[in-house]
């Protein structure tokens, strides 16, 4: 990791000061066609009415939709900013809390981390996971989103991230996931930035 960038806390602080500090404006965002399909291919995977976790649920968009379709949804970020603008624009009640504090056991059948968990440092990523997917019920689903690439760094409003390649992330979730991808989209697009970058999304199925 490169020195200065991150401390070794799984939640990085810096980011968290922008998310509070423009709430509002990023909460104006309107999620990704391709997410949008993913949530509708996650709802697929759950039995009705089941308990989900909405991680770095962000404007609370994906927690509103979910609940819509009758689950029973724990939202969770660690911006206080962005929670009260998904309150505000949705009427989701957000568990304030970071990485961290995130500590559920074997609670939920399904786990949403959309473009949540890649603010955390490589090193603290693996860990990070397995406690994630440790929240989820065997037999269960686990989403996840992260920015391809490689290492790690700021972006130009400062928020924290690391980088996956494919492969590597591939390799992350079959040694720390005790389950199988059961399905996997990348592609290149313009993000909040305005840069065009590369995407990961991931679905995984839990054993048992």
């Amino acid at each position: 990791m490169a020195p200065g960038l991150s401390g070794m806390n799984e939640t990085d602080a810096q980011t968290l000061e922008f998310y509070d500090s423009d709430a509002s404006a990023y909460a104006e965002r309107q999620p990704h066609k391709k997410d949008e399909e993913a949530l509708n291919q996650f709802m697929e995977h759950l039995p009705e009415g089941s308990a989900v976790c909405d991680l770095g649920c962000g404007n609370g968009w994906a927690s509103a939709k979910l609940i819509e379709h009758g689950f029973q949804v724990t939202a969770v970020d660690g911006s206080a900013g962005l929670a009260l603008e998904a309150n505000r624009n949705y009427g989701v009640s957000v568990n304030v809390m970071t990485f961290e504090d995130f500590k559920y056991h074997a609670t939920f059948h399904g786990l949403w981390a959309c473009w949540s968990l890649y603010h955390s440092p490589r090193a603290n990523f693996p860990k990070l996971l397995k406690r994630v997917s440790d929240s989820v019920i065997p037999g269960g689903v686990l989403f996840i989103s992260v920015k391809g690439g490689t290492g790690e760094s700021r972006d130009s409003f400062g928020r924290f991230y690391s980088y996956f390649e494919w492969n590597e992330l591939k390799d992350i979730i079959e040694t720390t996931v005790d389950g199988i991808i059961i399905n996997q989209d990348s592609w290149s697009d313009k993000c909040f930035e305005g840069k065009n970058t590369l995407l990961h999304q991931v679905l995984i199925r839990k054993s048992g």
